[in-house]
């Protein structure tokens, strides 16, 4: 039952990733199709006004519907345009995900419209076919919501032309039927590769910034999450641990040894720090807010699980200040950590590890 409801689920947050992704080609879209409509509707008014006079209304309207699409595709140049420039990156992505489901049920309103008038004309209605095609490959909203589209834009396209006895036979209905059901299976088709090709990006960026020997994230991360921090202006605290003796148990028991080792010590500080990281070869980092005093009690807890491996960890630990910059913080707690193995082994800048962790 999860996994159907999993299937059935709509995230909206990725639709609106993939319209922020593909922007510059719905801004050449938009243009494209304000353009086309501007000059279509132009050429029709000029063509019956000129040179076929007629008094249908239907003229008019087409005229009409074609300005107000071009209209709506502007105005979504303009907002694509505005965000860019003005929007944060949350904030673009909640306009997406409500602009986009409103501008696919005014452009499929007009288009059924537009259908209606050309087929009032005596034009086939091409029209129709072709914005919602647009729809449903370059914008890509909610599957349900374009199914639904299409199944009520044919009705009410088929009722309209019927009650008023425009001329629509058996196989136009069945043209119309068809492409519906076409678009829907395409639709969700559609959906399902953007999905499946999202998760194949995730699943490469989580192996890009995971270390392989540990499955802890690995440094480029660890520099994408320090800068985060930075961002926060909220003081926190990098500790850096460098394991001792690892050499030793590399030269007697071999690297295979090693490497466990460095797993096993990876474990028990990803256990204890939510934020750890492999900075490299037998060395790590930590990210952390928590106080100072519970801190220090981690760091005694953890030298305690090192010695079951056979090695202990000499550790560095900075807290930052407002206006820091991230080489200065490392180069920070790096200095630190230089002065604890300088001391000896098992030590926190340069000393014993106190009640309370020094800053």
């Amino acid at each position: 039952m999860e996994k159907r409801k999993r299937l059935l689920a709509i995230d909206h947050s990725l639709l609106a990733e993939h319209i922020n992704k593909n922007r510059t080609a719905i801004l050449i879209l938009n243009y494209g199709l304000g353009a086309f409509c501007l000059i279509y509707g132009t050429f029709i008014m000029a063509y019956h006004s000129l040179l076929e006079p007629h008094d249908g209304w239907y003229h008019i309207e087409r005229t009409t519907l074609l300005y107000l699409i071009a209209g709506l595709s502007f105005l979504t140049v303009f907002i694509l345009h505005l965000l860019k420039i003005k929007a944060r990156y949350p904030l673009r992505m909640t306009v997406f995900q409500y602009y986009f489901i409103g501008y696919t049920v005014a452009l499929a309103a007009l288009s059924v419209a537009l259908a209606y008038a050309e087929i009032a004309s005596g034009v086939i209605p091409v029209s129709y076919f072709v914005f919602m095609t647009i729809i449903a490959f370059f914008f890509v909203p909610d599957p349900y919501l374009i199914a639904g589209l299409e199944v009520a834009g044919v009705l009410v396209l088929s009722l309209v032309c019927h009650f008023n006895k425009l001329a629509m036979n058996e196989h136009d209905y069945a043209n119309f039927a068809l492409y519906a059901l076409i678009m829907v299976i395409a639709v969700f088709i559609r959906y399902t590769v953007i999905v499946g090709s999202n998760r194949q990006e995730t699943k490469m960026a989580s192996l890009a910034y995971t270390d392989e020997l540990t499955t802890i994230p690995n440094r480029k991360r660890l520099e994408l999450d320090v800068n985060d921090f930075l961002r926060s202006a909220e003081s926190f605290t990098i500790v850096m641990a460098d394991l001792d003796g690892l050499k030793e148990i590399n030269d007697h028991d071999g690297h295979s040894r090693g490497d466990e080792v460095i797993i096993g010590a990876a474990n028990a500080l990803s256990r204890r720090f939510e934020n750890c990281y492999r900075y490299g070869g037998d060395e790590f980092v930590i990210l952390s807010r928590i106080p100072p005093a519970e801190l220090s009690r981690g760091i005694k807890e953890i030298q305690k699980e090192l010695a079951s491996l056979g090695v202990s960890a000499s550790f560095g630990i900075y807290q930052t200040q407002m206006g820091d910059s991230r080489d200065y913080c490392f180069a920070e707690v790096d200095r630190r950590l230089y002065e604890s193995k300088k001391a000896g082994k098992g030590f926190l800048n340069g000393g014993p590890i106190k009640e309370e962790a020094e800053a």
